[in-house]
């Protein structure tokens, strides 16, 4: 496990940068078929948690993502964009049940 620096402040407005990388920089995001899936986990986390995406970029194996929390957790952000695409990929097939991204 990745050991991580959780700075939580109290300013709504504070910008994060996050970059997630996909397990041993497996590119299966070159699938065209899961920018759907992407986008719209996306779109989820940031109705649900009241984000503001700045910006975004998809490559084959990572994303990179600017984006305002407005005070939400964003280790709890990006747990729920990650199970939620786990489980849309599992459903369609795509991974099987002991695989994960």
């Amino acid at each position: 496990m990745v050991n991580y620096r959780r700075n939580k402040p109290d300013n709504p407005h504070a910008i994060f940068s996050l970059v997630l990388v996909t397990e041993e920089r497996w590119p299966w995001i070159e699938d065209w078929s899961v920018y759907p899936i992407i986008m719209s986990e996306l779109a989820r986390v940031r109705k649900g948690y009241g984000l503001k995406f700045k910006a975004w970029v998809i490559l084959p194996e990572h994303l990179h993502l600017l984006f305002r929390t407005g005070g939400s957790d964003y280790s709890k952000i990006i747990s729920s964009f990650k199970r939620g695409v786990n489980a849309e990929l599992k459903r369609m097939g795509l991974i099987t049940r002991g695989e994960k991204i």
